[in-house]
């Protein structure tokens, strides 16, 4: 849990929920979805950029601010800090672009972008907390953990009818695990018999939602609709129609005790952070997510309950310690279990042990481990890789119009596979067996079966490509590295018809020991199987 690739696997995770990476490609003018006019250097990179390097450069700039939410994940578990600080924080997450449009160098003065710099200088992952961040009037931002991030805060736009509750939905269901909606039938409303000039104020038909949405709703208010401070607009939660209140005060409940301060008004989403990591459903919330992450499986029925409580009061008494979090959770039978003893009922164990498939992002950096190489599976052109246009045709999302991951393979997603499996045997082999590559260690291109060396080695790389593809540690004379073996014996006596013609030969030599094609045959069969696309 000290690797990049750890973090990079939490932040997807995150990502899943939270959506806020719909911006961190966008090529178009800096801050398409973010309101930062406040800020003094709005415009740097279109006063100082043109062409193809001010796009680049809006690129980078948008990255750091949609990727913040993430990036502050990342940097509190990294640093070992209470989980609870993703919505307490008193920093941003900055890149070395988007702390140019703050004005704000993290601590270090060569940290941001400037114009007579190179941009390969700066790495766009490069981020760093920020405190301080002010607008050009001077004005403090309060930092407030994710939700007072530009990027969540865009993501989830207000209006003016709207209020905020919409962010208070949200709060709700990605923090406390509540979705709003659920209090109560939508279908049966009476429309016709509406109580009151107010009805979400005033009608028990709409009160039953609002009186627990409309709180939080209110502590939005010193955020206008795109998300920009403004410390003076305090009038949403306490304006009147018809001399009727609109909404209900600000606060974490209806309860007078839960009301906002008078003295937190200018900081009043800090106060709702602070607020949020005391309360239990956070921490519960906070296990379900990485439950679900972790393991496939949707922790809401009832056999897992008193998993999911007793590691949330482990993860609330080492003090929100991530880390230890995912340790329990992958310690547990939900992670671990592989098979059943005989005589038990499969359908007692529907939600144990994983089984879940592959997102595209994972699935491209385990293509990529595997062949031991920066390689990546492209498919008929350059963009068309599990990371470009066949993202969402196996079941990725893009956080805006696409927001759930396709868990059930369907017959594109079948076929995607075949295609993968077929194409990085192609493209692997013959390069990696004339010259050494990752996947063959034991052999080169003259070992042969013959029933004696030739067939040791064979076998002996055998067993490491199912180790290494697989993960499975088989011994030599296991059923497995026969059936293997078998099938390598029986591709090289079909000869060159075995495999279509691009993929015969290969390596800029001439296959005179008839190996190219069974290895690629073996590693076909491999990168086919459930267990390489499932974990």
């Amino acid at each position: 849990m000290n690797e990049d690739a750890f973090y990079t696997r939490v932040q997807e995770m995150y990502n899943d929920l939270l959506l806020t990476d719909r911006d961190a490609d966008s090529r178009g003018s800096v801050d398409p979805n973010f309101d930062l006019d406040a800020f003094a250097n709005r415009d740097y990179y279109e006063n100082n950029f043109a062409g193809s390097e001010l796009n680049d450069l809006r690129e980078a700039t948008n990255y750091g601010f949609a990727r913040a939410p993430v990036e502050l994940v990342k940097y509190v578990i990294q640093n070992n800090r209470p989980f609870t600080e993703i919505v307490t924080a008193d920093y941003t997450m900055v890149n070395p672009y988007s702390a140019v449009i703050y004005n704000n160098n993290a601590g270090d003065p060569n940290f941001p972008f400037s114009s007579d710099q190179n941009q390969a200088n700066h790495d766009r992952d490069d981020f760093r907390a920020a405190t301080n961040i002010r607008q050009q009037d001077n004005t403090l931002v309060p930092a407030a953990g994710v939700i007072g991030t530009h990027a969540f805060l865009a993501r989830y736009p207000s209006t003016s009818t709207n209020v905020n509750r919409a962010r208070s939905r949200y709060v709700f269901d990605y923090f406390l695990g509540l979705d709003i909606e659920s209090l109560a039938a939508r279908d049966g409303l009476d429309l016709d018999n509406v109580i009151g000039s107010v009805p979400t104020f005033e009608d028990p038909q709409c009160t039953v939602c609002h009186v627990v949405m409309d709180p939080i709703a209110g502590l939005f208010t010193n955020r206008d609709n795109d998300g920009e401070y403004d410390p003076g607009n305090t009038f949403q939660h306490t304006r009147t129609s018809n001399g009727v209140p609109r909404m209900v005060p600000a606060g974490y409940s209806l309860l007078q005790a839960d009301q906002l301060p008078v003295s937190e008004e200018d900081t009043a989403l800090q106060w709702l952070g602070g607020r949020l990591a005391q309360d239990d459903r956070f921490a519960e919330r906070t296990v379900r997510t990485v439950f679900k992450g972790l393991t496939g499986i949707e922790a809401s029925v009832a056999s897992t309950t008193a998993f999911v409580n007793a590691i949330k009061n482990q993860f609330v008494a080492a003090n929100f310690n991530f880390k230890l979090l995912v340790k329990d959770i992958i310690a547990s039978d939900y992670f671990r279990a592989r098979n059943l003893a005989l005589g038990e009922d499969p359908n007692d164990y529907a939600d144990t042990g994983a089984g879940r498939l592959l997102t595209p992002e994972e699935l491209n950096r385990k293509i990529s481990d595997i062949t031991g190489t920066n390689y990546e599976w492209r498919g008929p052109n350059s963009n068309s890789g599990l990371l470009g246009r066949h993202r969402l045709l196996y079941g990725g999302i893009d956080s805006e119009d696409v927001i759930l991951r396709t868990t059930e393979p369907t017959s594109l997603i079948d076929g995607i596979q075949e295609r993968i499996a077929n194409q990085v045997a192609c493209q692997r082999v013959a390069n990696d067996l004339y010259n050494g590559g990752a996947l063959f260690p034991f052999v080169d291109a003259t070992d042969i079966p013959d029933g004696g060396a030739g067939e040791s080695a064979i076998r002996q790389n055998i067993q490491f490509l199912h180790r290494r593809i697989l993960g499975e540690d088989l011994a030599p004379n296991d059923a497995e590295i026969d059936d293997t073996y078998q099938l390598f014996v029986d591709v090289r006596a079909a000869g060159e018809s075995a495999i279509q013609s691009q993929c015969r030969g290969g390596g800029g030599s001439t296959d005179n020991n008839g190996t190219v094609i069974p290895w690629m045959a073996v590693v076909t069969y491999l990168l086919a199987d459930y267990r390489f696309l499932y974990e």
